[in-house]
């Protein structure tokens, strides 16, 4: 992504929006591969030393005005018992809010689609927050999977799959990522949780993530 000047406003990540669960998933595999797997083979075949240059994202006034008003309007109806019509975000929407973080822990570093009913994330995520020396300088170019669903008032999001340089992260490393439901600490916010327990659904479908309120 190209550098856009930094916007204030909370718009959807304030809100616990699909788009920062995202984040999660650059934590955990930071994780996994910093605490479990920091081994010379593996640091060679799966990181490199340099990011990747992401799709560069055009961004105006307009257009980020304008889905942060949809979500904040979303949102903020959702804690009163008027009916709401659901939240729609397309991959250009949530691409969009991640231009105009407020934070460099986004922008430049994850590029979103949506093919058909997957979330994906296109990431270049420097590791050497993981503080392990062999990752110093070294980044994790790929794209992961993301699974989203609702229930019971819970909302999950787990990793389904993860590649990078073109090649599936090892089971072994996969299978434990796929155990962390990343919208974990999402939940453990009372406010945003109260919010989720407030939602019907949350559904990747035909290329959007659409957000719709039970009724009141």
């Amino acid at each position: 992504m190209s550098d856009q000047p930094t916007r204030k406003g909370r718009g959807c990540f304030y809100y616990g929006c699909i788009i920062t669960l995202v984040v999660a998933v650059l934590g955990t595999v930071a994780l996994y591969f910093g605490a479990r797997y920091a081994i010379r083979s593996l640091v060679a075949n799966y990181t490199d030393s340099a990011p990747e240059a992401l799709p560069a994202v055009t961004v105006s006034d307009e257009q980020i005005a304008d889905v942060q008003r949809r979500c904040a309007e979303f949102f903020e109806t959702l804690k009163t018992t008027k009916a709401m019509p659901p939240l729609v975000l397309t991959a250009d929407d949530l691409n969009l809010l991640v231009a105009a973080s407020g934070t460099n822990r986004l922008r430049g570093r994850l590029h979103v689609t949506i093919e058909g009913d997957e979330l994906k994330g296109r990431l270049s995520l420097p590791l050497d927050a993981v503080n392990v020396r062999v990752l110093k300088g070294r980044y994790l170019n790929g794209t992961a999977t993301l699974k989203v669903k609702l229930e019971d008032g819970m909302l999950d999001v787990r990793t389904e799959s993860l590649l990078v340089k073109g090649k599936p992260v090892p089971n072994a490393l996969m299978s434990k990522i796929r155990q962390q439901n990343l919208a974990r600490d999402a939940m453990s916010d009372l406010n945003t949780a109260t919010l989720i327990q407030s939602l019907e659904s949350v559904v990747v479908t035909n290329g959007t993530v659409t957000v719709t309120a039970k009724e009141p």
